[in-house]
């Protein structure tokens, strides 16, 4: 049977990142002119589960845009982890086929292993009128997104309410400063939010964000402009080498 959502979402809390399964590697600081390149994430075995479909909202759980290939899927309580799991990637293997799906909502009645995709997505995998289909899945480690880092301001806790998107695997931290001003650490919300409660000034803003894999980036120059999306030259997951 077919799985849906109610509005609005409620999320868990707690929980820690499982999709990974890994120990975060040492921190690579990129600069403009030097880069090393990332290590490879390891490769976590596959996990088993089903797949259900539902129609993507125009926005998800996750805060994000909707994007264009509509390749999605929605995370139990347990795997969404309160966003933490938002903006990774799953690799998911079913009847018909294989799909990359970008975590982009919470499914609040899934239990652990369900995942519920898109309709665009469930299409590659199974036939719709199965309803649920048997697959198995692993994380993708620095997969390709759509286009380079953005950082949008939105309505939120505080003045600093930022969304963070196309950063390939599930953020670990994000840090900020204003001009002249010292770094000051975000707390993520529920609804993948990022929020810096104290002074920050009024802009423009260095924005330090790192993976789950210790992989970081700076972007600069981030005006505190609301529901404008500010895109970066930071690539978390790109292969870059020194010269």
């Amino acid at each position: 049977m077919t799985a849906r959502r109610l509005s609005p979402r409620w999320l868990a809390t707690g929980g820690a990142v499982v999709l990974a399964g890994a120990v975060a590697i040492a921190v690579l600081l990129r600069s403009p002119a030097c880069a090393p390149p990332p290590t490879a994430p390891p490769t976590p075995p596959p996990q088993k589960g089903k797949a259900t479909y539902y129609e993507a909202g125009t926005k998800g759980g996750c805060s994000f845009a909707p994007p264009a290939d509509d390749l999605v899927v929605a995370l139990g309580p347990d795997q969404y982890a309160a966003g933490a799991a938002c903006g990774g990637y799953l690799d998911v293997t079913g009847p018909k086929g294989k799909v990359r799906v970008e975590v982009y909502d919470l499914c609040p009645k899934c239990e652990r292993d369900h995942l519920d995709l898109s309709s665009t997505a469930f299409k590659r995998i199974g036939d719709e009128s199965a309803g649920s289909v048997p697959v198995s899945y692993r994380a993708a480690g620095n997969p390709r997104t759509p286009g380079p880092l953005s950082i949008t301001f939105v309505e939120g806790p505080s003045r600093w309410s930022v969304v963070i998107e196309n950063h390939a695997n599930p953020l670990r931290s994000v840090k900020a400063k204003g001009r002249g001003g010292r770094w000051m650490t975000a707390s993520r919300t529920d609804s993948n939010v990022w929020v810096i409660k104290g002074d920050m000034g009024n802009g423009p803003f260095s924005v330090q964000m790192t993976d789950i894999y210790g992989q970081a980036g700076t972007a600069t120059n981030i005006k505190p402009i609301l529901n404008k999306r500010q895109a970066t030259t930071v690539d978390l997951a790109a292969k870059k080498s020194c010269k």
